[in-house]
């Protein structure tokens, strides 16, 4: 399921997640932070760059039984989340997941998180 937003950063937020299909099939589920920044265009083509600067692994499971529903805690950390961009570039955050399954196209989906800072 997709995050709720806003996310505020430094409040743990809940996020939930109820699987579907043959959950029994995945070895591994893992959620992750990712951070990356846009650049703005680099010469003439006005060609732009998406570079990761942050991936960090928030929950992990091993357990098929376990995979399909549940919850975790997530705090975006305020200091993360007060990165700027450089100029004509931008920061996002999304929440990945990966999931590994034998013999079998890998489960990957992303959702973009809409963090806010705290005055």
């Amino acid at each position: 399921l997709p995050p709720p937003s806003p996310l505020v950063a430094g409040v743990p937020a809940v996020i939930a997640f109820r699987g579907c299909g043959r959950i029994e099939r995945l070895k591994r589920l893992a959620f992750f932070l990712v951070g990356s920044e846009t650049s703005g265009s680099s010469g003439d083509d006005g060609e732009r760059t998406t570079r990761e600067f942050r991936r960090s692994a928030v929950y992990e499971l091993d357990q098929p039984l376990l995979m399909q529903q549940g919850s975790f805690r997530l705090t975006l950390p305020p200091s993360l989340m007060r990165r700027t961009a450089a100029p004509g570039g931008r920061i996002d955050w999304s929440l990945e997941i990966k999931g590994t399954i034998p013999h079998w196209p890998d489960l990957a989906e992303t959702h973009r998180l809409d963090p806010c800072l705290r005055a």
